[in-house]
């Protein structure tokens, strides 16, 4: 199972060498700092009926690098999940991801407001459940758009979809198992090129 100093040595290491590859070149990094909406989101821990939460809105990081034709490499912190509700158990639940993303922008005639793009992420996901938590190897697509404003600033918006796998929820001595479970999610985000 991969665990999330792997993820972030792997992603820093993709990111030096594009980096060294492409140095003399400017604006090729960028960061993103948005809201990430979660579309009812849910977990089914074993032997129990599926948990719900209530749509809830929660923070997104994303740093990246654009290689050459179309392609970028993203390194990403996001949250999702919201309020418990009809369980008899009060908290919230939470998903923490961090994925490393590859970002093809589609070739279509992009504008300023029309830049399309597909992504495909591997990350690590913390399921919490109130007390409870456990990581799980995540799989992330996306579907997004960048609008791009002046001096490098954009707006990016997307559609995620994320898939986490299994995983053992710990709290104290107990355990809870659950399984795997999918995750969609808007996100709506300011970045800076530089």
């Amino acid at each position: 199972m991969l665990k999330t100093p792997y993820i972030v040595a792997v992603s820093v290491a993709l990111m030096a060498t594009a980096h060294t590859a492409h140095a003399q070149e400017q604006d090729k990094y960028y960061a993103k700092l948005g809201a990430n909406l979660s579309l009812s989101p849910s977990v089914k821990p074993s032997g129990v009926s599926k948990m719900l939460a209530k749509s809830g809105v929660m923070p997104e990081v994303t740093f990246g690098f654009n290689l050459d034709d179309g392609l970028a490499v993203e390194l990403s912190y996001q949250k999702a999940g919201g309020a418990l509700k009809e369980t008899g158990m009060t908290g919230d639940l939470v998903f923490e991801s961090v994925i490393v993303k590859a970002i093809y922008q589609l070739d279509v005639e992009n504008t300023a407001m029309y830049n399309p793009y597909l992504g495909l992420g591997l990350g690590t996901t913390t399921t919490k459940i109130s007390n409870f938590s456990g990581s799980s190897t995540s799989v992330q697509a996306t579907l997004g758009n960048r609008f791009e404003f002046d001096q490098g600033w954009f707006g990016d918006l997307s559609a995620n979809y994320t898939h986490v796998g299994s995983a053992t929820l710990k709290y104290l001595e107990y355990t809870q198992e659950t399984d795997a479970s999918s995750l969609s999610s808007v996100s709506f985000a300011i970045g800076k090129s530089f």
